[in-house]
């Protein structure tokens, strides 16, 4: 985990970032929506594969699509290149609508068999703001933290995301402890960039929201993004002050934070031995196969295998619990 160390600095505002970090890390794989759609064939493949292995299959599906708009840059998800159709979506270049029939059309001719129903769940919930927006859940753990922080600093919010996507999410009020900016790519006609070392989409916002950057701690989810801020600094002769947000070291990062703030955060801020496994084991759900699930009083129970065997959630709205075989066993028989 790294952060940029600091010299006595006075923060007023606090810029996060959305994927990652106040959304579920898994949401933008989709695995709950693949699996009512059919796409087992897909997660089966997926299961022997690293994490990114279904992004890294849908954006090779979404390479070819011809885009609407002309790009002089062209941006990275970590290390996958950004289709242009989704720089569409994001920039908001070309209606939600559009793109998602390009997509499916694409889908239907070209996509194998086995992939085919996740490929066109995925480009369901990347396209469709109903679908997307409703899917999308909110790190109830990060939130609290943000709720916490709102106290003393102007939180505000600066991610690759479109416009109308995030609006909705604000209407669902998944950031409603969230007190200052929300920027999205859309409304800045520019993109983070996690190669690059881009630092315009930056520049755009704080010039925008009149925030000094001085004065300004950037949590961030990828080091390009954090690379990109240093090189921003640079060309101001500043030094801007950054700390990587890594889902799998969130005690290492509250650590960091606690430190950079002077604060020290309550334990509802923090999660208990339990909420920390419950909380790694959904992450690793996108690498599993889903052997069953079910729908009872509204709440979606699912069976997974993994490399180390089988394991059990429920989910209900915002919440993840894991569950014991003989509660899973006794839902399953009814």
């Amino acid at each position: 985990m790294e952060n940029n160390p600091i010299n006595k600095v006075t923060f007023t505002d606090i810029v996060v970032s959305i994927n990652d970090f106040l959304i579920e890390a898994d949401t933008v794989s989709g695995g709950i929506y693949i699996g009512k759609n059919g796409g087992l064939g897909l997660l089966a493949k997926c299961a022997m594969k690293e994490d990114q292995y279904l992004m890294q299959k849908f954006f090779g599906y979404m390479e070819a699509i011809p885009s609407k708009g002309t790009y002089e840059h062209r941006y990275y998800y970590e290390d996958m290149l950004i289709p242009t159709i989704m720089m569409d979506h994001l920039l908001n270049n070309d209606t939600d609508e559009n793109i998602l029939k390009k997509a499916k059309d694409h889908i239907n001719i070209v996509a194998k068999w086995m992939d085919k129903k996740g490929i066109l769940a995925i480009a369901d919930i990347t396209f469709s703001h109903e679908i997307g927006s409703e899917y999308m859940r909110a790190n109830e753990n990060n939130m609290n933290i943000i709720k916490s922080l709102s106290k003393d600093y102007t939180i505000h919010i600066l991610g690759n995301c479109n416009k109308v996507m995030m609006d909705k999410m604000v209407d669902r009020k998944l950031f409603e402890h969230v007190n200052g900016n929300i920027m999205t790519s859309s409304d800045l006609k520019d993109m983070k960039c996690s190669q690059s070392k881009r630092y315009d989409i930056y520049d755009k916002f704080l010039q925008k929201c009149g925030i000094d950057p001085v004065t300004t701690l950037f949590i961030e989810t990828h080091q390009g993004h954090i690379d990109a801020l240093g090189e921003y600094g640079k060309t101001k002769n500043i030094q801007i002050q950054t700390i990587l947000y890594d889902c799998k070291l969130r005690d290492v990062f509250i650590t960091n934070l606690s430190n950079m703030l002077g604060v020290v955060f309550s334990v509802e801020v923090g999660e208990t031995e339990t909420e920390v496994n419950v909380i790694e084991t959904k992450l690793t759900r996108v690498g599993s196969v889903i052997a069953g699930f079910v729908i009872k009083n509204n709440k979606l129970y699912e069976q997974l295998i993994n490399k180390d065997g089988t394991f059990f959630l429920c989910f209900d709205g915002n919440t993840i619990s894991e569950i014991t075989r003989s509660e899973y066993d006794e839902i399953f028989k009814v």
